[in-house]
């Protein structure tokens, strides 16, 4: 099995959490874990944030400068953990969240494995349908998926793109907008319990949303709660939201433990989609075996 990405990240906070428990120096941490990174790349960050204490900086504002690698959720945790002076706490709270995050994309991409496969081949199909020749199909169909891998992996605005594309596609949009609503309480609730204000904890929590249709609903919500609105009240007002939602949010306001109902929200909202992907599955294995057949058909 091939490592994570967020591994890394991972380790990093759990490195420190540790450290805080044990009354390491800061900076002696950040030194060590620079030494031991996986990659340069790495190294560099983590050395580049040392530096930056050492010039008296706080560790939030050093991560700052690194906002690919440590989101606004990472980043407010840290900060909040500074104030408060909880900084062992926090760095625990960031390897949950991280932990949490790879466990989902370990699973989204193992569920998905099948039907990406499957809309890999429905492209070359078009490709090699509307070529003249098998080599010029084949040529259409390799620059297709190359500017599609780049565009993924370097622009933001073709990803929001996308996610607007899938939003509206039965089955796979609900899928999306489980997990997206998933990923928004699962912020919220760890940014609430660390102290942050119920109205900056939402606006970070949407900030990370990659579908534009879902951050604006969640910078809404956000909105009504900084107008003194009710969590409850915020939510409400939006219409097409997950029933699920509204009862734990219903449930959490009237009982006084917000937190705890998100993360009831969120533990449900996942499993409802493990469901939606494992039904999602049955149906690619005959959807490949028709794009096999057409293949076949078409061209031997």
């Amino acid at each position: 099995m091939s490592r994570s990405r967020l591994l890394p990240l991972y380790e990093f906070f759990w490195h420190l959490s540790e450290a805080q428990k044990a009354g390491l120096p800061l900076r002696t941490t950040l030194d060590d874990i620079a030494r031991n990174a996986e990659s340069r790349k790495l190294a560099r960050i983590y050395t580049d944030i040392a530096l930056c204490l050492q010039s008296g900086q706080m560790l939030a504002d050093a991560l700052d400068a690194h906002p690919r690698t440590f989101d606004d959720t990472l980043r407010a945790l840290v900060r909040s953990g500074e104030e408060s002076g909880r900084m062992s706490a926090a760095f625990a709270r960031c390897a949950e969240i991280v932990r949490l995050r790879d466990n989902r994309a370990r699973e989204m991409r193992r569920v998905t494995r099948e039907p990406k496969i499957t809309a890999a081949i429905t492209v070359g199909l078009g490709a090699l349908s509307g070529a003249d020749t098998l080599v010029d199909g084949a040529i259409t169909f390799v620059l297709l998926g190359s500017a599609a891998i780049l565009g993924w992996r370097f622009s933001p605005v073709f990803r929001r793109f996308v996610f607007s594309i899938l939003l509206h596609i039965p089955v796979i949009g609900a899928i999306l907008r489980r997990d997206g609503w998933a990923r928004f309480l699962e912020s919220l609730c760890f940014l609430y319990q660390s102290g942050i204000p119920l109205r900056a904890a939402a606006e970070t929590a949407a900030n990370l949303q990659p579908a534009v249709g879902l951050k604006k609903i969640f910078l809404r919500i956000a909105e009504k709660i900084s107008h003194k609105s009710g969590v409850l009240e915020a939510f409400a007002a939006e219409k097409g939201i997950d029933p699920l939602v509204m009862s734990m949010v219903r449930a959490g306001e009237r009982s006084g433990n917000l937190a705890q109902s998100l993360n009831e929200a969120v533990l449900r909202l996942d499993e409802e989609n493990d469901r939606a992907l494992t039904a999602l599955r049955q149906y690619t294995g005959p959807m490949l075996a028709i794009a096999l057949g057409f293949i076949i058909w078409r061209f031997l």
